[in-house]
């Protein structure tokens, strides 16, 4: 595998791939297992390959995701905790956070 992401910085996937293999047959680095199994190799490591490629984005996309529910959750704590400790007006408490009404609602409809 370390082979083959060396191969990717030039080369697409089912190159790379193939490459790899190719590489260590002329090695002679598992040579006959590679030259009786290259295809089902192939068809193995690419799809390993792309598994872990679509892991790793899900997992990035579930982190940024995770980011802006907290930041949701904190504005809408915020603001309820200003209207609580300062006795004041939903209005205020969002002006005097820097926010508008409309986004602490956006906020509490994301977070509910």
């Amino acid at each position: 595998m370390a082979q083959v992401r060396k191969n990717l910085e030039t080369m697409k996937l089912e190159k790379a791939v193939e490459e790899a293999i190719d590489n260590c047959i002329e090695n002679n680095v598992l040579k006959d297992f590679f030259l009786e199994q290259k295809a089902e190799v192939m068809a193995m490591s690419i799809y390993e390959y792309n598994e872990e490629y679509v892991k790793k984005s899900l997992y990035e996309e579930g982190l940024e995701e995770g980011e802006k529910v907290g930041v949701l959750k904190t504005l809408a704590k915020s603001v309820e905790a200003a209207m609580r400790n300062f006795h004041i007006s939903l209005k205020e408490a969002c002006e005097g956070l820097g926010t508008t009404v409309e986004e602490y609602e956006k906020a509490k409809n994301i977070i509910s």
